[in-house]
């Protein structure tokens, strides 16, 4: 049965409040309202460039220290990782500008700047979420789950680089390593190809964003905990097996044990209901009793358990 009123589940809840009010007072307002302009900053630019390039001016026009020479050009020195994930936001955001705005716009507007907030702060309640359901999968329970969420957020610089620092890296690393654990978990569990490839799609995402994240892979262990692998069940093919093999010689009634049991004529028998001296009936019996051990030995084998009499 679902649960809301669970630790581990007001735990995130309350994290998730204390960082969307921490961003709109430091992020988004500050001390002057103006806060937002610089909401994209640092290496976030040169995350960000990525997308400003591509859906605005077309070419490199970025800051110096974005770039590294390659050949007879330069290259932005920033993995493509974090502006994978930015972009559907940005996206929005883009949109937006091009219903609704006036003039060209250089990428670093409100919109934008709000776009690349939102996108750290999903990622923090996806990033929280996966470990959660990792954390209680491998057995931990709620109360120690719900401190562990809070020490991860308020402890560590997560909170920092999703409110701070939001056009960063981090806090995006943070939610495909913990979703990358976590579908590993379930492919272990469940093998199935779709189950592996979404595993092998994170474990990409999670190089991308930061290639020195791979080294998660040594955590397999730990997230694999306890994990009992179900077998897939063999079964024979459905009725047609059990069909043929009611129709075969084998299992209709011996004439030659039909008159055998007519000679066994019991008065016992007949009080009981058995026809023993009439042929058909006799034989109509014997047919029933083995159709009746085949039906059963089929169910024993894990073969169809409903299979009507012909």
């Amino acid at each position: 049965m679902f649960r809301i009123a669970t630790p581990s589940r007001w735990a995130i809840v309350l994290l998730m409040v204390i960082s969307m009010c921490a961003s709109v007072r430091y992020r988004l307002l500050g001390d002057d309202g103006q806060a937002w302009k610089y909401a994209i900053n640092n290496d976030g630019k040169g995350y960000y460039e990525h997308l400003r390039m591509l859906l605005l001016d077309g070419d490199i026009h970025g800051e110096p220290w974005m770039f590294t020479p390659a050949g007879d050009s330069e290259v932005i020195k920033f993995f493509v990782g974090t502006a994978v994930v930015q972009a559907p936001f940005v996206l929005v955001a883009h949109l937006h500008t091009l219903l609704f705005a006036e003039g060209l716009e250089d990428g670093y507007s409100l919109q934008y700047q709000l776009a690349i907030v939102l996108s750290a702060l999903v990622s923090l309640l996806l990033g929280l979420w996966f470990t959660r359901e990792l954390l209680l999968r491998i057995g931990i329970g709620e109360i120690a789950t719900a401190f562990t969420l809070v020490a991860i957020t308020l402890g560590t610089g997560l909170l920092v680089q999703a409110v701070v620092h939001p056009g960063m890296s981090h806090v995006h690393s943070f939610a495909a390593v913990a979703g990358w654990l976590l579908a590993v978990r379930h492919a272990c569990a469940q093998p199935k190809p779709s189950r592996w490839a979404l595993a092998g799609g994170l474990l990409g995402l999670v190089i991308v964003l930061r290639p020195v994240d791979v080294l998660i892979i040594a955590g397999l262990p730990l997230a694999t905990l306890g994990v009992v692998p179900s077998m897939p069940r063999v079964r024979p093919k459905r009725s047609g097996v059990l069909r043929a093999r009611l129709r075969s010689p084998a299992v209709r009634p011996d004439h030659h044990l039909v008159r055998t049991v007519r000679r066994v004529d019991h008065p016992t028998l007949r009080q009981r209901g058995f026809q023993l001296g009439q042929a058909r009936h006799c034989a109509a019996s014997v047919q029933r009793a083995e159709r009746t051990v085949v039906l059963l030995a089929s169910a024993a084998l894990g073969g169809p358990r409903n299979v009507g009499h012909r």
